[in-house]
């Protein structure tokens, strides 16, 4: 057997069936031989990688990425970075010249003489584990746990550097046949002693819980509401778990960009005895020293399978380590009591208010803002909004209400621009039964616009909604406390005819009913669209103008 059937063989047995990539001269025996595992081209192996990722988050699959090695590996790696954040499983596979030729002055060798690079190195710290292959011994043992542990436990992103030479290596067929087999787990068949909780769980108190990302990534969101319902507690989403939102009676707002005082008023008055998080790591981002002081006499449990920044950012925080989320929370709801607290004013009043704490800061000037409260008439069940990096992204974060699980996701992992363009590529090409709206700004399409010839490729059903400031927004808001506007100009970009290059209808929008009209057109023949918004350049996000604050 060929290693790169056997590798083929690999991913089938964990559920990869997408590969995407870019292909070069040091990746492409694999790049020819795939069968099992369809190859998805794309322009550029970091558009790759934030595809794979969009792909991976709504499919619930793992996925892999191919590229050559040199330029193609330091292409990919803000996107493994990425996945890894977000624990995304992906499997990163880059070429690399032949075992023979190390130290020649091959091009685009690797290693660490003569100013060369080394792949595994960079990826080391941007992955859950990061291996090079540099015998034919190595091909099976060093594949399988490269594999295992981008799925295991906290998914995360892993790199394995093949020599192109190998990728064709005739291996052993009953040595393949033994290692295939430690690949016949079952992923989510782990055993937990969940009765240690029992104390827990059988104690009624007034308790508050908090969503995670790894709510969403165990699949455990319809059991979430069902415990909130049972033991009548408020829900706050931290902001990777937005998507986890719904039009619910208990949901009481969000955490992250969407927080404000009214919501931290409530919590005090609240006082609740305990704070359940599921699937968070309690990081600051969600949790500022403002949540933190009105939570802080409070138990707070932290349920999932990995949590280290609590550990230093809320030592008082208890830890639990749970393997399945999912069936955790199912054991929760059948040993707990149903329980009922007198709530002064409910969760959904104060989400309401909060809301029209934001609205209420809108004025003429902020058409950024105006534009996107437009979204909210069109959150159907199948429509997803997502936001890329910056000034978009603050306004998204804090003006879109999602009615339904799915409906909102953020740009995550290491907040890149250009990067949630991307990802709502990978969304739509997993599932083109929704209709995506994605949330750009000018410097996040000029980032990754290349992204617009995979969309119209695959006719992918996506509305990319441009905000034109023509400027890099977020540093423009923070350079408005000093008045010093140091290169963050980026001129008059014709953003319709460079979308209209690839085939794309895009439309210049000036008025919200135009917007409307738009936006009907889109969901009505889910064909991609693009509109370009021109807005002022000195626009301040509502969540930075609320606080008084820029930066």
């Amino acid at each position: 057997m060929r290693f790169y059937k056997f590798l083929d063989i690999c991913f089938s047995k964990v559920g990869i069936t997408k590969a995407f990539g870019v292909p070069g001269s040091l990746i492409m025996p694999i790049w020819q031989n795939l069968e099992e595992t369809e190859i998805v081209l794309c322009s550029h192996e970091q558009e790759a990688a934030y595809i794979a990722e969009g792909y991976s988050k709504i499919s619930h699959k793992p996925v892999a990425i191919l590229s050559t090695g040199g330029p193609g590996a330091i292409n990919s790696i803000a996107g493994v970075a990425a996945s890894n954040l977000d624990s995304v499983p992906m499997i990163f596979v880059s070429g690399r010249t032949e075992c023979c030729k190390a130290g020649c002055g091959m091009r685009q060798e690797e290693g660490i003489s003569d100013r060369n690079f080394d792949s595994v190195i960079m990826t080391a710290c941007t992955t859950k584990l990061s291996l090079a292959i540099n015998s034919p011994d190595e091909l099976i043992p060093k594949t399988l746990r490269v594999i295992k542990t981008a799925i295991l436990n906290r998914k995360g992103s892993t790199h394995i550097s093949l020599p192109v030479d190998l990728q064709s290596y005739e291996i052993d067929d009953s040595k393949a046949k033994v290692a295939l087999q430690e690949l016949d787990f079952h992923r989510n068949n782990f055993k937990c002693d969940y009765s240690i909780y029992n104390e827990i769980i059988h104690n009624d108190c007034k308790s508050i819980i908090i969503v995670g990302w790894g709510c969403w990534q165990g699949d455990c969101i319809d059991e979430i509401y069902q415990l909130s319902s049972k033991i009548d507690a408020p829900i706050l989403f931290t902001s990777k778990a937005y998507c986890c939102m719904k039009d619910y009676d208990k949901c009481l707002g969000k955490l992250g960009y969407g927080i404000n005082d009214v919501l931290l008023d409530f919590i005090s008055q609240y006082s609740p005895q305990r704070v359940l998080a599921f699937g968070t790591s309690m990081s600051e981002k969600d949790f500022s020293d403002s949540i933190k002081n009105v939570i802080e006499k409070s138990e707070i449990f932290v349920f999932s399978n990995a949590v280290n920044d609590s550990r230093v950012h809320l030592p008082q925080a208890k830890w639990c380590e749970i393997d399945n989320l999912k069936e955790f929370v199912k054991y929760y709801i059948q040993n707990c009591n149903m329980v009922f607290f007198n709530h002064h004013k409910t969760p959904r009043e104060i989400y309401e208010i909060q809301f029209n704490t934001y609205l209420s800061m809108i004025s003429d000037f902020d058409k950024m803002a105006d534009m996107l409260c437009v979204l909210n008439d069109y959150m159907e069940s199948d429509v997803v909004v997502n936001a890329d990096a910056g000034n978009n992204l603050l306004n998204v974060a804090t003006l879109i209400k999602p009615k339904n699980i799915f409906n909102l996701f953020l740009d995550d992992g290491i907040r890149a621009m250009g990067s949630g363009l991307c990802q709502i590529a990978g969304m739509a090409f997993a599932n083109t039964a929704k209709r995506y709206i994605a949330i750009v700004g000018d410097g996040g399409i000029l980032m990754n616009g290349n992204v617009l010839y995979f969309i119209k490729k695959h006719n992918l059903p996506i509305l990319v909604i441009i905000f034109d400031n023509n400027s890099l927004g977020r540093v423009r808001i923070g350079q408005l406390l000093t008045k010093n506007y140091v290169e963050s100009d980026l001129g008059n970009v014709d953003f319709i005819s460079y979308a209209e290059s690839f085939g794309i209808e895009a439309y210049q929008v000036n008025d919200k009913n135009d917007f409307s009209n738009h936006i009907c057109s889109f969901l009505q023949n889910r064909m991609p669209k693009v509109v370009c918004i021109k807005t002022n350049k000195d626009e301040i996000p509502i969540s930075l103008k609320l606080k008084g604050t820029w930066n």
